[in-house]
């Protein structure tokens, strides 16, 4: 055999050999750069919305127990809530809720399928008013639009819009304040959207439905019939 035969014999085989251990992942690397994955940027954190802590959300929730009957999309509704049960009657159907308050003007009828429907609120000397509405505390207000959207006013006279998405909060610069309207009487107003003038009672800003909320004596029961009653008139 010739000598340059016998060469090419023992480097082929040493080559493969070479070739073969290599690991997958050394081959990949070779053949297209290297494969480490960079770490994913930190999650932007939420902001952290409104504070609430000073307005009392414990006591003004309390304003929720008891029997009422109240006024939404035209139809009267009795309503009785016990600790955080909810019992409905609309004249057709009874519904059965979870009380979920959010904050101190905004609460929730939470269903089995966990759906929230908005009820906004306030307290007028314990008892409950529902409605776009809140209160009043000096030269500050904290108020709760039906578009979701939450108006502070501070004690500076600066208003604050804040935007809810997703739990995501958001603040702008809002246009709201305390005046008095055509009447003298002393106001709340917002603009954009609902903008509007709503009546201050004490420590409450009012909303402006034609229908007061009202107080019933007794259960569930008592409701319903006092429901049927008025809705009969």
């Amino acid at each position: 055999m010739k000598p340059h035969s016998i060469l090419f014999s023992v480097i082929v085989p040493a080559l493969a050999l070479s070739a073969c251990g290599k690991s997958k992942d050394e081959s990949k690397s070779t053949e297209t750069g290297d494969t480490t994955k960079k770490a994913a940027p930190d999650t932007p954190k939420k902001a952290a919305g409104p504070d609430f802590s000073s307005w009392d959300q414990a006591g003004k929730a309390k304003a929720w127990q008891g029997s009422w009957l109240a006024k939404e999309n035209g139809t009267i509704q009795a309503w009785t809530i016990t600790g955080d049960n909810v019992q409905t009657w609309d004249g057709k159907e009874e519904k059965s809720f979870t009380l979920v308050v959010e904050n101190p003007c905004h609460a929730g009828f939470k269903n089995e399928k966990n759906m929230i429907f908005p009820r906004n609120f306030t307290s007028v000397a314990g008892a409950l008013r529902f409605g776009a509405s809140g209160y009043r505390r000096g030269p500050e207000v904290l108020f709760c639009d039906d578009s979701g959207d939450v108006y502070m006013l501070d004690a500076a006279s600066k208003c604050t819009l804040w935007k809810e998405k997703f739990g995501d909060w958001t603040a702008t610069d809002g246009e709201c304040s305390i005046k008095k309207n055509a009447e003298g009487v002393e106001v709340f107003a917002h603009g954009d959207p609902n903008s509007g003038e709503f009546v201050i009672e004490g420590d409450a800003v009012l909303p402006r439905s034609s229908f007061p909320t009202e107080a019933v004596e007794g259960d569930f029961a008592a409701a319903k019939a006092a429901r049927d009653a008025k809705a009969a008139e």
